[in-house]
């Protein structure tokens, strides 16, 4: 019985063990793809994760956590779910598929049967907004990054073949009315997703031979985020007092952004979203950041009655951070938040420049970022050589931005 007993509790540990390792030993697992039955040739329609091959890999540490449900593939009335896995880190996307140089596109089979391979004609990644509630995703921005790859396609005109840089590709508007035939994808185009946010991420055939398409969903955390510095919390004057923020359910009390949201709703800048959320991931419009950098700024020229996004934008415009037909519905980009900063600030010259790798010398938002980092507003992200300024600006960001430029004045 006794040794009966020292077995059991040895099986025990093992079972204890065993249960801890995947916490523990937590690693990168690659997930692979197919969407290419997507039609439903095989099955029910939808997107399916297979040993090897398909069309997209995810390379991470990833928990797949919901679908988003769509009909974009085929015209009846059936629902195919696409998978939505958030990660812990960065994510690597790799197209799996696609033209390998060298290797035949069609030919004919021991049968005498002629064959063709199917040209992977696109591949995106655009930033969403996703509701795991009611499984769906709205577009940000189309083709908010771009793999690291090439294409080839047959100019229509000259029928002579290029291949070019999937970037150089999408960055031309007037791309698809040059080419002749439909453009192939090289197999092996990586992109690599660092910032916290939501992103699409797909491969397409040509014409509506299918595809695949999945969701990766990378939350804010300390490391990801543009985080506050403790050393420039703004001290309040005596006998002034805050009054307390509401505390949202979607705001930790660790969270990167939780002292410079309660200073902004303390200030009555901005208010949740609703009462018991802040919404902090969220994108902002122009209007949304103009109509902060206003209240920030003490409410210049408020009138009885109007409307405080109305206000803003008048003040915004006689401050010449916007022109007169700019399209405030617009979602605001981190260079465009900075800029308006900059700008309210009476433009002025930085005395040191700091180099991030995304940020050229010579862009028209080169001044700002320089005053921003000068003045402790950013960091940059990730590990502080880039600044992303292309990435949309959130709700935590700019409260934070709004919150360290408070303890500079």
């Amino acid at each position: 019985m006794r040794a009966m007993k020292k077995w059991l509790a040895s099986l025990m540990a093992l079972a204890l063990l065993a249960g801890m390792l995947p916490a523990a030993l937590a690693a990168e697992t690659t997930i692979y793809l197919d969407g290419y039955h997507l039609q439903g040739e095989e099955g029910a329609p939808g997107v399916y994760e297979v040993k090897e091959g398909g069309q997209l890999s995810l390379k991470g540490d990833l928990t797949r956590t919901g679908v988003v449900e769509s009909k974009e593939f085929e015209d009846a009335a059936e629902i195919f779910e696409i998978p939505v896995y958030t990660a812990k880190g960065s994510v690597e996307v790799t197209v799996t598929d696609g033209y390998v140089p060298g290797e035949p596109t069609e030919g004919t089979n021991e049968d005498g049967d002629v064959w063709a391979k199917l040209a992977l004609a696109t591949a995106g990644i655009d930033t969403v907004t996703y509701d795991a509630e009611k499984k769906s995703a709205e577009t940000v921005k189309e083709n908010a990054l771009y793999f690291e790859g090439k294409i080839t396609y047959v100019e229509a005109d000259s029928e002579e073949e290029k291949t070019v840089s999937l970037q150089e590709f999408y960055g031309d508007p007037d791309i698809w009315d040059k080419i002749g035939t439909p453009p192939n994808i090289h197999k092996g185009s990586k992109a690599v997703l660092t910032e916290p946010g939501a992103y699409r991420v797909s491969a397409y055939y040509e014409a509506l031979a299918g595809g695949c398409v999945a969701y990766v969903i990378i939350p804010e955390t300390a490391d990801t985020a543009d985080t506050p510095d403790t050393a420039t919390v703004p001290v309040e004057k005596e006998n002034e007092t805050t009054p307390a923020a509401p505390k949202f359910t979607d705001v930790a009390a660790d969270s990167p952004y939780a002292a410079a949201i309660e200073w902004a709703v303390g200030k009555e800048i901005t208010l949740g979203k609703t009462e018991t959320t802040f919404a902090p991931a969220d994108p902002c419009t122009v209007s949304h950041i103009l109509t902060f950098l206003w209240r920030a700024n003490g409410r210049p020229g408020a009138e009885e009655g109007a409307a405080d996004r109305d206000s803003a934008a008048k003040w915004a415009l006689e401050k010449e951070m916007v022109a007169q037909d700019a399209d405030l519905a617009a979602t605001c980009t981190r260079s465009m938040a900075v800029t308006f900063m900059w700008k309210a600030a009476g433009s002025p010259e930085a005395k040191t420049e700091k180099a991030f790798t995304d940020v050229a010398a010579d862009a028209e938002y080169a001044a700002a970022v320089a005053w921003a980092v000068e003045n402790e507003i950013t960091a940059g992200t990730g590990d502080g050589t880039t600044f992303a300024p292309g990435n949309p600006c959130n709700r935590g960001q700019i409260v934070t931005f709004l919150h360290r430029a408070a303890a500079e004045t």
